[in-house]
């Protein structure tokens, strides 16, 4: 699946997974001491890579909800937040079936197994 980079201002990317109706959008978000990445999309990109490319700062992950075009690449990271709200939902998208038909086949495979539901993160920490 292809993928593009836009730079909307200093320290801030918007990164666009797939083209048309299959589209999903993470956001890159840079501060003083950390990024954080928005949502990992649907899994089909080198997405910790291109983060990589884009920031030196070590990196952590918001989902915003448990959707399969929302936490595709959230195995690519090693923190990521998600709601305690979103556990059940984010259980069932992380199924590798339901996955495949949405996604027919065009997941990573690196990004193929997602970050086990108790590795998610969960907290008010401040993100500076």
């Amino acid at each position: 699946m292809n993928y593009q980079v836009e730079c909307t201002g200093e320290g801030t990317w918007i990164i666009k997974e797939g083209e048309g109706m299959a589209c999903a959008y993470m956001y890159l978000l840079c501060g003083s001491e950390k990024a954080v990445l928005l949502d990992t999309g649907f899994g089909s990109i080198p997405l910790d890579e291109i983060c990589k490319s884009l920031t030196e700062l070590p990196i952590e992950v918001i989902l915003t909800h448990g959707h399969f075009d929302h936490i595709g690449g959230s195995g690519l990271f090693e923190k990521v937040y998600l709601s305690p709200l979103d556990e059940k939902i984010y259980e069932i998208h992380s199924d590798p079936k339901l996955r495949r038909n949405f996604c027919k086949g065009l997941m990573n495979p690196v990004a193929e197994k997602l970050l086990p539901l108790e590795e998610l993160a969960y907290g008010t920490e401040e993100i500076s």
